[in-house]
C-alpha cells in the first residue's frame, strides 16, 4: 500500500507496450544486427571504390592499358607511311594522344 500523496507508481506485471523497452534488455534499433553489419559493408565498398581515385592510385592494368594504346599508335601512325625515326612519326602520336583526351573530355562531362 502506498501513503497518502506518494507519486511512486505500482509496477505493473504484465506484457511490454510495444516501442518501449523492457526492463534489463538493451533497446534495439536501425543501429544494431544486420543493419549495422549492412551499413558497415555499404561504407567499406564506398571507402574501396574511392579511395584510389583520392590518392592518385593507378587501378591494377594500367601499364598494360597504356602499352596496348602506344602500340596501337605506332600501327596506325606506320599505317600512313610514317617510321618510328621521322618527325612526323612522333607528331601523329601526339596529335592521336591528345585526340583521345579530348574524347575522354567529352564522355566525362
Amino acid at each position: 500500500m502506498t501513503a497518502p500523496g506518494d507519486t511512486t507508481a505500482k509496477l505493473v506485471r504484465g506484457p511490454p507496450v510495444r516501442g518501449q523497452p523492457v526492463r534489463g534488455q538493451p533497446v534495439r534499433g536501425l543501429a544494431s544486427g544486420p543493419y549495422l553489419l549492412a551499413a558497415l559493408v555499404v561504407v567499406a565498398a564506398l571507402v574501396g571504390l574511392t579511395l584510389p581515385s583520392l590518392v592518385g592510385y593507378a587501378p591494377y592494368g594500367q601499364q598494360a592499358i597504356d602499352q596496348q594504346i602506344d602500340a596501337e599508335d605506332s600501327s596506325l601512325c606506320a599505317k600512313f607511311g610514317l617510321r618510328p625515326e621521322m618527325n612526323q612519326f612522333h607528331e601523329c602520336k601526339t596529335d592521336l594522344a591528345d585526340m583521345r583526351h579530348r574524347h575522354e573530355q567529352l564522355l566525362l562531362y
